[in-house]
């Protein structure tokens, strides 16, 4: 299964980030495995609040997971070639970080 790798260097509150390009070569299941934190303003961390979107999918995510990855799913994406876009949707934090590998 092929993967690709991307990371997240403050991500500011209402910006986004598109990873590479990927080629689903047909409908699957496409699996992201990541790690997402932010800092507050004395340096503690924070729960990041993204939202990945691959095609008209998207999965809100709102935690810390900086020392265990979580796993998101998006169903049947359809073949062609697509990104991973992730959006910081955090209203009253502002960087976030983090990376993770797409399982197509």
């Amino acid at each position: 299964m092929p993967t690709l790798f991307y990371t997240i260097e403050d991500l500011g509150r209402g910006q986004t980030k598109e990873s590479q390009e990927f080629n689903v070569l047909s409908t699957k299941d496409v699996d992201v495995v990541l790690v997402q934190y932010s800092y507050d303003s004395t340096g503690g961390l924070v729960p990041a609040q993204l939202e990945y979107t691959i095609g008209t999918q998207t999965i809100p995510v709102n935690g810390i997971y900086k020392s265990e990855s979580t796993t998101i799913k998006f169903r049947n994406i359809s073949a062609g070639t697509h990104k991973l876009v992730i959006h910081n949707a955090a209203i009253d934090i502002n960087g976030a970080y983090g990376n993770g590998y797409i399982y197509y």
